[in-house]
């Protein structure tokens, strides 16, 4: 555990877990380039939490529970696209908490996203069409992770600036979102000029049915 609050004082019930906590970052990082550790659990509380979390995720291919001290949407959906595994929000039960670290622990087909014949693979940062190696670039790959994970739900313009872009949204041109969304068409849709797969709702955002 990577995180501000000692949670292991709620789980001495529940057997079967070998827990090291730590509130310090490079601590944590040094840990776990020295141990094998099955799962990583970290919370907002964190400095730098959603970077710490792609690091765990995609570099050091580990599952992540993230822990949110309050149901804030916008930072729910940053610990998903920065790869959480899972989430869970504080304040919870004791049984909450042990059965999402199973959860997440035993958890390998949440880092699994297909749609139509594209499969993107969170573990491995991969994408693939009908089998084929997709090549996309940092931003086009997150653009897609963030609608993969959440198939269904349309993100406005102003979200997915918000999610993707993070802190640096304010200075993009108010075309880039549509110059990438046209990018990652191009290389998924079988006809970017009707897209099938990332569709549009004209007004309001943009979306991957479910």
């Amino acid at each position: 555990m990577i995180t501000q609050t000692d949670y292991r004082p709620l789980l001495t019930d529940y057997s079967g877990f070998s827990i090291k906590w730590t509130a310090e970052v490079f601590g944590g990082i040094k840990y776990l380039q020295d141990n094998y550790v099955d799962l990583v659990v970290i919370d907002d509380g964190v400095a730098d939490c959603f970077s710490l979390c792609t690091y765990f995720s995609k570099s050091a291919k580990k599952n992540v529970l993230f822990i949110c001290h309050s149901f804030i949407e916008e930072t729910i959906e940053k610990a998903l696209v920065s790869g959480a595994t899972d989430f869970v929000v504080a304040p919870f039960e004791p049984a909450e908490l042990a059965a999402r670290i199973k959860m997440a622990y035993t958890s390998r087909k949440t880092l699994i996203f297909t749609k139509a014949d594209i499969t993107v693979d969170a573990a491995r940062a991969t994408v693939k069409k009908a089998g084929e190696n997709v090549f996309l670039s940092q931003m086009e790959y997150r653009l897609l992770l963030m609608f993969m994970r959440n198939q269904g739900k349309v993100f406005t313009r102003e979200e997915i600036l918000s999610i993707v872009w993070e802190d640096s949204s304010q200075f993009l041109h108010r075309n880039t979102l549509t110059v990438y969304i046209k990018r990652l068409r191009q290389k998924l849709e079988d006809n970017p000029n009707e897209p099938e797969i990332l569709k549009t709702i004209r007004g309001t955002g943009y979306y991957i049915d479910r």
